[in-house]
């Protein structure tokens, strides 16, 4: 004789149903009694014991849910005397062998007293248990319960014609079909003040960077934050997430951190963009990769070193000067293992093949690097979030008209929350455009906010801070800067300049040196004297809005309506 196994003996007795197997069924019961709470989700969405064509579960969940709606828990106990009393009152002598597989034929035994031995289990076997259970009386719920009451509903239109209230009867059914995913799931504030002394949990503390025009006005990067960095086409938002990506990974190797910065790039791959980051690690003119291919022969050394190799900010103290070839040396030690270029730019032929996927494309590649190498993902740049956006709806013919792309735009800084920065305890800046219709006529010397955002007004409503970038002003080459949202901190101004380095790959904060100036109406060296009165062919020609906006002199207000 073939000696199974119990639960092939209990699934033996279990009669099969479509939605479940018998040993699903087993093992949502006992699930029941394990984790009560489950079971009240159960009852307030509709299961009740005839839905159990199981005639040992049919009574064992009667007499569950009796005890529970009069007493609110059930123990073991309770269990065993309920059905004990029910079977010498006669009303189980239809089915000799029930009170065998419920109670058992000997002191502890039987399935009761079985499902409550959990003493020895341990809180992660418990939650991963209840969660397995949570998954099978959805299953049920959503078979015997929703399916079969809709059928019904179904079956009386069919014969009867369509009643009055078949539309709100059909919205009642969804709105339990909606419930049947927070089955299990308990409501608790968690503002709740703890006892005087009690350990709390803080926000996590912003990491500094090193970078001026991010640490001066958020005062560094927080792990589940996302960041947007806006600016016009060609503005310097990839200058500026490449010089950002970099530095953070420099300073993972200085603290000797397991975490590697991570920049996901949709527009080019790394025969594009490898020298950006070369030239932001080692400080080295990024024209020497754009214009020869022998760009090794052209190093300079410590021995022969070349005018800007002298006013690096790395060469800057007179007493230590590095050339090309040792730079290039020292940053290898560090970028190869703390920072990663990911090609996402769709190229099957010569790229990876990524960048159709969107969000859940982001979080499988990160997952499976994270596994592979043992790192943890500290940073994320993603470049950029209109053409992520419209490559992944583009794959789908019903998402074409505006209004879906614009709310995907607007939820994309949330998904990149909720599946990537807080999942992998990570801080994510988001490149993003500004809309070319609203940002072609504003001057260079003014300072741009959110609102300006292609594709949707809303786009930095779910972004933790929000970076805004003006275009270059030809004279200077200096930028107008403004975080026009900053959630955790509250700086001085959130205005400021900045400059791109004309040699290397970075980002100076240039405040010190330059003036956005309103009356010259352009940017002016601090010290220069601008013109005080536009010339009379420009005044006129000023958009109507900033007309509007100007401020006027008191006295010539009060001379044109007789108050002086």
């Amino acid at each position: 004789m073939v000696d199974l196994s119990k639960e092939e003996r209990y699934a033996k007795i279990v009669s099969v149903d479509a939605g479940l197997e018998p040993s699903e069924v087993i093992a949502m019961m006992r699930g029941f009694l394990r984790h009560q709470q489950i079971l009240k989700d159960a009852v307030k969405l509709g299961l009740r014991p005839e839905h159990f064509k199981e005639v040992e579960f049919y009574y064992l969940y009667s007499a569950l849910i009796g005890l529970s709606e009069k007493f609110g828990y059930v123990s073991a106990d309770m269990l065993l005397t309920e059905l004990h009393a029910w079977s010498q009152s006669g009303v189980l002598n239809t089915y000799p062998n029930l009170m065998a597989f419920l109670c058992g034929t000997e002191p502890n035994t039987g399935f009761i007293f079985e499902s409550f031995q959990i003493a020895d289990a341990s809180p992660e076997e418990l939650r991963s248990e209840k969660a397995f259970v949570e998954d099978l009386v959805r299953r049920c719920i959503n078979d015997r319960v929703i399916r079969v009451g809709l059928q019904n509903e179904l079956s009386v239109v069919g014969g009867a014609g369509a009643p009055k209230n078949f539309g709100s009867r059909l919205d009642s059914w969804t709105t339990r079909a909606q419930a049947v995913d927070f089955i299990g799931r308990s409501v608790t504030s968690n503002a709740d003040m703890p006892e005087f002394g009690a350990k709390i949990v803080l926000p996590p503390k912003p990491e500094v960077t090193g970078l001026p025009w991010i640490d001066n006005y958020i005062g560094g990067i927080r792990p589940g934050d996302v960041v947007g960095c806006m600016g016009p086409y060609a503005g310097g938002k990839t200058t500026l997430l490449a010089t950002a990506a970099v530095r953070v990974a420099q300073n993972y190797y200085a603290q000797k951190s397991e975490k590697v910065s991570v920049f996901i790039c949709y527009e080019d791959g790394g025969d594009k963009m490898n020298h950006l980051f070369w030239s932001a690690a080692a400080h080295i003119d990024r024209k020497l990769f754009e214009e020869n291919e022998h760009f090794w022969s052209l190093f300079s050394t410590s021995a022969e070193t070349k005018d800007y190799d002298r006013i690096l900010p790395e060469n800057k103290n007179g007493k230590i000067i590095l050339g090309e070839r040792e730079r290039w040396d020292a940053a290898r030690s560090w970028l190869n293992k703390h920072f990663v270029s990911l090609d996402f730019s769709a190229n099957s032929a010569h790229g990876s093949g990524y960048g159709s996927g969107g969000v859940p494309e982001i979080v499988n590649v990160l997952s499976k690097f994270q596994e592979d190498s043992g790192l943890e993902i500290g940073f994320v740049a993603v470049d950029y979030a209109g053409l992520m956006l419209n490559r992944y709806l583009s794959l789908d013919s019903k998402t074409k008209n505006a209004e879906q792309i614009w709310r995907q735009m607007q939820m994309l800084p949330d998904e990149l929350k909720t599946q990537v920065a807080i999942p992998f305890k990570a801080t994510v800046f988001l490149a993003h455009q500004l809309a070319g219709a609203d940002i072609k006529n504003r001057p260079v010397y003014r300072y741009v906010d959110h609102l300006d955002s292609q594709g949707s007004k809303s786009f930095a409503e779910n972004l933790h801070s929000c970076l805004c970038i003006n275009k270059r002003d030809p004279e200077t080459g200096v930028s107008t800067i403004n975080w026009s949202k900053i959630r955790a901190r509250v700086p001085v101004t959130p205005f400021g300049l900045i400059k791109l380095d004309s040699h290397v790959v970075d980002v100076h904060l240039v405040n010190d040196q330059y003036i956005a100036s309103e009356t010259s109406r352009r940017i002016i060296r601090k010290g220069e004297t601008g013109l005080v009165t536009p010339d009379p062919e420009v005044a006129a020609n000023i958009h109507a809005k900033e007309r509007r906006t100007m401020v006027r002199p008191t006295a010539d207000f009060a001379a044109e309506n007789g108050l002086d």
